[in-house]
């Protein structure tokens, strides 16, 4: 993957944080594939960490999607309306909008996605939602904005959502939040979730990718204060998605609980070479992880070859991941990235049914 100098200055960073982690598998007894920073699960963690991941039309979903009617208008939730006299009150109202706002992030985020990057390597909005309708993919996930740039990708959505909902793709669009402004963070999230076409058509949910890269002081406090906020903002019926970082290597320090109570769906980043050879038990762990925080799951898996490891993932491997992502009750599986994707990983992708 391409490198910045921002990027590269926020290696000691991750480093730091994974010392962290070995001193603490030390204490417990365990053998830390981390200790040697030269070693190349090490490297592979800092590539994680490097990248920039920096992930309402519901008209076209239709019966299709999950909790969703088909007659719906474009951004309205499919709630059970309160009866008159319900004793519940607010508790049930707050109650069945977030059980819509789940419905619709898992619509935006079920079956077969990908993660849209650099457009300016990728092609044309007509030329991504064609190849996406070829592969059967259900959903697109594109970096949107960030602290250093804003919402950039205004130009592209006007085309693109259009083109993606008339095919009956999802498109999500994602921020990445610093969590040293998070009033400016949540207000930057909001002016995506705002954004319509000239069309009328909006985005299906909001992702925000929460890593150490975007946010060096990324800790339980700040992530649940920004959970917080950003879901006042939008509002109870709102999708949102957690672009997560990998549990089987951070559970020990990562706020997923924190965040399980703003969010509605969970992403894990899942990218296994370099660490393992086994795709399939590399997702399937982290799928089952995350259920204790109780939301639905929708793994991201890596079809880019992870630098340092030299290794783009095995056909084998790919195919398991997808396969152990639904077997452990994913709702999908997108990949990062679009532009890194082998034409034999679209084959694979294309022949999965999801």
């Amino acid at each position: 993957m391409p490198r910045t100098a921002e990027k590269t200055s926020r290696i000691g960073v991750a480093v730091a944080c994974l010392a962290a982690l070995a001193l603490v598998a030390t204490a417990c007894g365990a053998r830390d594939p981390f200790s040697d920073p030269d070693s190349v699960a090490s490297r592979v963690e800092r590539e994680m960490h490097e990248r920039s991941l920096s992930a309402d039309e519901q008209a076209y979903l239709g019966s299709k999607r999950v909790g969703l009617s088909a007659g719906a208008a474009p951004g309205a939730a499919a709630l059970t309306p309160q009866q008159p006299g319900d004793n519940q009150g607010a508790a049930t109202a707050s109650t069945q909008a977030a059980a819509s706002a789940t419905d619709r992030a898992v619509a935006a985020t079920s079956g077969k996605g990908q993660y849209l990057y650099r457009m300016e390597q990728i092609g044309s909005p007509q030329e991504v939602v064609a190849k996406a309708k070829a592969a059967g993919l259900k959903h697109l996930v594109i970096r949107a904005s960030n602290p250093d740039d804003g919402f950039y990708v205004k130009p592209i959505l006007e085309t693109l959502l259009p083109l993606a909902h008339a095919a009956g793709i999802a498109v999500v669009a994602y921020d990445g939040p610093a969590l040293e402004d998070i009033p400016a963070d949540v207000a930057r999230a909001k002016s995506v979730i705002d954004y319509q076409t000239t069309g009328g058509h909006r985005i299906d949910a909001l992702g925000a990718d929460i890593e150490r890269t975007r946010a060096p002081n990324l800790d339980r406090p700040r992530a649940a204060e920004y959970a917080a906020q950003l879901r006042a903002a939008v509002g109870p019926n709102y999708p949102l998605v957690a672009i997560v970082m990998n549990p089987n290597y951070h559970e020990s320090w990562y706020p997923f609980a924190e965040l399980a109570k703003g969010f509605n769906v969970m992403s894990p980043m899942d990218y296994w070479t370099g660490v393992t050879g086994d795709g399939a038990a590399f997702v399937s762990k982290s799928v089952k992880l995350l259920e204790k925080y109780g939301l639905p799951v929708s793994v991201i898996g890596q079809a880019y070859p992870i630098e340092g490891a030299g290794t783009y993932p095995t056909q084998d491997a790919a195919r398991g991941a997808m396969q152990a992502a639904k077997d452990a009750g994913a709702v999908g599986i997108s990949w990062w990235s679009w532009e890194t994707t082998t034409d034999w990983h679209w084959d694979l992708i294309a022949g999965f049914p999801w």
